[in-house]
């Protein structure tokens, strides 16, 4: 009786001071909607409240939940850690406030501990994982000259021990115990260390952490290996196209500039005597307390976790009092302005870079002249600098952004033109016809811009403050989670008040710093050229031979350029190597004749107007109109068609219809709803098509729509392939132009084809978005018949195929090999050879059967109504008014290959121009077959805990490359197991017996699980399934990628989460076996240097492996190609729907 009584009386104080805490919040909220200024948009000022009041609902969940109910032993771990050891330190706490989102429920502190260690805590209610980052205001610029790389390899040594926890890899493995992941990198003046971990585990995780910048072991045991793992980093990058453009850059930099510095290390720069004190010395010189930034996340109380950082071991972290480092001293890099450099690049296309040197913009953060410029430039309105390149086929695409900034000294600014042939011989003027253009534009800035006295024009003003209110927008209703990396950044860069939006938002205008920048624009002696074409080839190679200048070049243009400037363009000989970056080029001092044509201002082009699309109506939809008081509704289980039968675990005899007797009642609880309607509505359902929709305020004014043209024509042929891509371009392109500002303002358009038909993905402000969403509409409808627009999109399409085996060798082994050999795609070269065969007329013939032959699927979520998604949906109806009642559909099926009982090896050299890439790929696929609930548990609760020991053992243990990753994917419909391996350490035939070795081994590990250990996997699994959605966007795509390929199964992870729990220890054993056991195919790509130091085909018919070193006790066989592989599998699987990733 007297426990009862207790109880009572814990509740009663409970509500007590729940309603204490509800008084106070209501009042601070009407506070601020009196506050506003008078010309506030009232509806606007109800829809904050209206959406302040339903967080709040959700907290006063959670406090009585958090008064009332006991903690069980997991949710009190936290607690009981923190209250250990207290020790009364004086801290320094700042009480500032920092900027956030209205919609962020996050909670924000910021502090600095006794040694001048900045710290943001966050607090996520909604999160199963904890976080933390920590930034260094060091980097590669700060390291000795003897040591290229020293803070690269640094940052690889750090996690290999400290002398409090000396065991290797220990953070890695506590991490991965923890269902995690750790990673870091290393900038010029910044470097970064991050981590994740479910939250039971997050205190610990932390303290080990902190012991990287204490006492950290760097053992003389572990140099070899982690700079092996450098070394690997450095052969995979080197020969890349991007890493190319870098590293002319530090080629083209100052001696002693440290934009001149091999930054990211390898094993000669590195295995040198001293190697170990040079790290040490580094670490103590640079790694300061008072030059760090440590952000924490988890669900975590603030307080709470503000009073263990306070006692935490990063207290320990010495503070060496050190300024921050500067770099001004040593001037802008360049050496050589005024100059054009041609290189060689893998891709089969050509592409020219103008890269301006300019003094750092981060110290006008509050301005962004450089933002603010660079959304100009890459404007495509009509009259524009894109659209006239465009439209003078100069160009098949231009892009421009800003590079290698946030340095307090200087920054590049880059603008990239992709051509449509290359540039050697017939074209060879385009360079300084580009450059002209680009350079008039810049002149039309300061024209338009600025008057005589230069003092700013009002469409200068107009322009920022409507990308200023448009960014400021943005902010306030960003559902998009920073990344915990980019916070300790900022933390360490900006003040604490503008660390979620110091860089994004513009504060203040400065028209005198943006035209001193627009100044440096149009000075030709303060850029470079580059200019990157695959057919540029070292001088003395037989295939070499000068090219006649083409007539296309006309009489004053050769007068106006150099002849010697006419000689270097026209020739495809380069006389300079850098075996280092292993890359190619010739260096010329542009003439000033050709400097002069450059900077003419020849050219008439327009600045685009004011952007009339940024949203104004912001305010959260209401159910309760006057009429319509009983509008909500259930969720209709009539809707939920389950293919499987499986169960829906929120249908249950509680949620029952809102009745409501009036207006005030309705708004009163309207929220509700999406409490109790968890999952889409079928709203309409006829031979038309179907449509679903669910209404959803819980993150930003936005809405989603997914929207399937599901064809009655057969898709699987090479030319109707080739026809939906080109169609897909076309009709991207187009709207690219016409919707320009509404792209702007924030909108967005994807699309998709498969065997199915058509798919796109809309998103943004529901103010305007009916607008939006017509005009895409309409444009898939309009013909197709703009014959020059149809020829830069297959130009592009082209080029794209072209350079897919020029992409590293595991994205061409996912997105290439395997859908080649398993499902039967076309090669790259099939689909290019298909589509230089199309014309218009080809694809003006596909568009009207597509149009006409469909029927459509469609889901709208986010801040919209019933009666509005009516509206639209037919919409659909209005725009495309034939009839398409009496079409008979098919079943559109794909295939994959049946590999049970078999085991292969598919053996290819790469098709890559790059005749020196020394890295290997392989690519083990294990089929395990069609999906059941089950298989989908069991996949979530392996993935982690085998991706976490296969990178331990074959990258941190073997060292065979830097790319070591395993995942649960499907290939179609069928699941399957891949684990990638890219290095250079060995050939591929090699580490696919090093995988199969490494299966057996965990395969036995696995079979001495603990049970303690079994359930602290499945509670870290279940948990981040629980983990909630951060977005509306990220949540309407998993909805929609259910009702896309009509797999309805919206509950999988809670109904994966429920099942997970019963699952036993030995249907985990029993399933790894099958996974293994089932087939495989071992796919192996030897780049072309590794390929011509061996006898490829000899020595990959004697390498096959035998059983005896295979986890599946079967014989491998080796072929080499399609034609081989087809005619030893006969079997498939039939696939008529898709399923999710793992």
């Amino acid at each position: 009786m007297k426990k009862h009584t207790q109880k009572v009386q814990d509740h009663t104080m409970a509500h007590i001071l729940i309603m204490g805490v509800v008084c106070f919040i209501m009042g601070i909220s009407l506070l601020h909607i009196i506050g506003n200024k008078q010309g506030e948009n009232i509806q606007q000022q109800q829809s904050y409240l209206l959406h302040e009041q339903q967080l709040l609902q959700r907290e006063i969940q959670d406090l009585e939940q958090t008064i009332i109910n006991p903690r069980s032993p997991d949710q009190s771990f936290v607690e009981v850690k923190m209250t250990v050891n207290k020790k009364n330190l004086k801290q320094k706490t700042i009480h500032q406030k920092i900027d956030k989102p209205i919609i962020d429920k996050k909670e924000y502190k910021y502090i600095t501990l006794q040694n001048k260690l900045k710290v943001l805590v966050v607090r996520d209610p909604d999160s199963k994982m904890g976080s933390a980052a920590l930034n260094v205001n060091a980097g590669s610029w700060n390291e000795p000259d003897e040591f290229p790389g020293l803070a690269h390899f640094l940052e690889h040594m750090l996690f290999q021990g400290s002398e409090t926890y000396p065991q290797t890899s220990y953070f890695e493995k506590l991490v991965a115990s923890g269902g995690g992941y750790t990673n870091a990198y290393t900038q010029g003046t910044k470097t970064n260390y991050y981590f994740e971990i479910e939250t039971s585990k997050y205190l610990d995780t932390l303290n080990v952490f902190a012991h990287f910048f204490i006492d950290p072991l760097l053992s003389p045991d572990m140099v070899q290996k982690e700079a092996n793992a450098v070394n690997s980093e450095y052969e995979i990058n080197v020969s890349g196209d991007g890493w190319k453009l870098l590293h002319l850059i530090s080629l083209m930099s100052k001696e002693g500039h440290p934009m001149s510095r091999f930054t990211i290390g390898n094993l000669d720069s590195l295995i040198k005597p001293n190697i170990v004190d040079a790290l040490k010395q580094f670490h103590k010189d640079f790694y300061s307390s008072n030059q760090m930034a440590l952000v924490v996340r988890s669900n975590v109380d603030v307080d709470r976790m503000i009073e263990f950082i306070k006692e935490s071991e990063f207290n320990k972290i010495p503070n060496y009092n050190l300024q921050k480092p500067t770099f001004t001293q040593f001037g802008l890099p360049l050496k050589d302005l005024g100059s054009a450099i041609k290189y060689h690049i893998n891709q089969k296309t050509s592409v020219i870079y103008y890269i301006y040197q300019l003094q750092d913009d981060s110290p006008y953060y509050r301005t962004k002249p450089i933002e603010f410029i660079n959304s100009i430039v890459k404007s495509k309105h009509q009259g524009g600098l894109y659209n006239f390149l465009i439209d003078k086929k100069y160009v098949v695409d231009l892009d421009a952004s800003p590079f290698l900034g946030d340095n307090g000294a200087f920054m590049f600014y880059l603008i990239e033109a992709e051509l449509p042939k290359t540039i050697i011989g017939d074209t060879t003027d385009i360079a300084q016809q580009i450059g002209q253009a680009i350079i008039s534009y810049f002149d039309e800035m300061i024209k338009t811009y600025y008057d005589e006295e230069f003092n700013p024009t009002q469409l200068l003003k107009d322009t920022y403050e409507n990308k200023k209110n448009l960014r400021e927008v943005r902010f306030k209703y960003s559902e998009k989670e920073q990344d915990i990396f980019k916070l300790s950044h900022n933390l360490n860069t900006y003040p604490s008040k503008n660390i979620l939006n110091g860089d994004t938002l513009y504060f203040e205008f400065n028209a005198e710093i943006i035209y001193n920048y627009l100044a440096d624009f149009i000075n030709t002696q303060n850029m470079i050229i580059m200019i990157g074409d695959d057919g540029y080839q070292m001088s003395g190679d037989s295939k070499l031979e000068e090219v006649e200048l083409n007539a296309f070049i006309t009489d004053k243009i050769l007068a106006q350029m150099n002849q010697d400037d006419q000689k270097f363009l026209s020739s495809k000989e380069l006389s300079q190597t850098n075996q280092l970056y292993q890359v190619q080029y010739e260096v010329k001092s542009l003439s000033k004749e050709t400097l002069d044509y450059i900077a003419a201002d020849g050219i008439d082009l327009k600045l685009p107007q004011v952007n009339k699309y940024v949203p104004t109506n912001l305010a959260f939809k209401s159910l309760c109109l006057a009429n319509k008081v009983s509008y909500i509704e259930k969720i209709d289980s009539d809707t939920m068609y389950d293919r499987n039968h499986r169960a829906n675990l929120f249908i249950e005899e509680k949620q029952v219809p809102f009745f409501f007797t009036s207006e005030k009642e309705c708004k009163k609880r309207e929220f509700e709803y999406e409490n109790y309607n968890h999952f889409p509505q079928l709203v309409q359902k006829n031979l038309q098509g179907k449509t679903w929709w669910r209404l959803d305020r819980s993150y930003s004014p936005n809405i989603y729509v997914g929207l399937t043209f599901d064809t009655a024509l057969e898709m699987k042929s090479l030319k109707r392939t080739c026809l939906i891509q080109i169609f897909n371009s076309y009709v991207g392109n187009a709207l690219q132009e016409s919707l320009q500002e509404s792209f702007e303002a924030g909108y967005e358009l994807s699309f998709d084809s498969n065997i199915r038909g058509l798919s796109l993905e809309m998103y943004g402000w529901s103010d305007k978005f009916e607008y939006f969403y017509k005009n895409v509409l309409t444009q898939i409808k309009q013909e197709a018949s703009d014959s020059e627009r149809l020829q830069r999109v297959k130009t592009a399409l082209i080029m794209d195929l072209a350079n897919a085996y020029e992409q590293k060798l595991f994205i061409q082994g996912i997105s290439t090999y395997l859908p080649s050999i398993l499902q039967n795609t076309p090669t790259p070269n099939q689909l290019i050879e298909e589509i230089q065969k199309l014309e218009a007329n080809d694809v003006v013939e596909f568009q009207k059967e597509l149009v006409n032959n469909f029927r459509f699927t469609t889901y709208f979520t986010g801040n919209v109504l019933r009666e509005e998604v009516s509206s639209m949906t037919n919409l659909i109806k209005q725009i495309f008014d034939e009839s398409t009642t009496e079409i008979r559909f098919g079943n559109h099926q794909s295939t994959v290959a049946d590999l049970y009982g078999k085991s292969v090896v598919f053996a290819q050299v790469s098709k890559s121009t790059n005749n020196q890439d020394m890295n290997g790929l392989t690519v083990n696929y294990y089929q395990i077959g069609h999906r059941d609930q089950k298989q989908y548990s069991l996949m979530n609760l392996l993935q982690k805990q085998l991706n976490n020991a296969a990178y331990s053992y074959l990258r941190t243990q073997l060292q065979l490359g830097y790319v070591v990753s395993v995942r649960f994917r499907p290939v179609g419909c069928i699941d399957s197991a891949i684990i990638v391996v890219q290095g250079t350490a060995k050939p591929p035939y090699e580490v696919n017996k090093y995988i199969e070795t490494f299966l057996i081994n965990y395969g036995e590990q696995l079979k001495k699980m603990t049970d303690e250990q079994f359930q602290d996997i499945k509670w870290t699994t279940i948990s981040q399934m629980k983990d909630n959605v951060k977005s509306l966007k990220e949540k309407a795509k998993e909805t929609w990628s259910h009702i896309k390929f009509n797999d309805l199964a919206f509950e999988e992870k809670e109904v994966a989460a429920s099942i997970m729990e019963q699952i036993t220890k030995q249907e985990l054993f029993d399933f790894y076996d099958r996974v293994f056991q089932s087939g495989k195919l071992s796919l192996q790509v030897y780049g072309q240097g590794m390929a011509s130091q061996m006898d490829f085909n000899n020595i990959l018919e004697q390498k096959q492996l035998n059983k005896d070193l295979t986890f599946s006790k079967r014989d491998e066989q080796t072929l080499f190609t399609q034609e081989d592989f087809k005619t030893k599998f006969h079997r498939n699987y039939n696939c008529n729907y898709r399923i999710s990733n793992v």
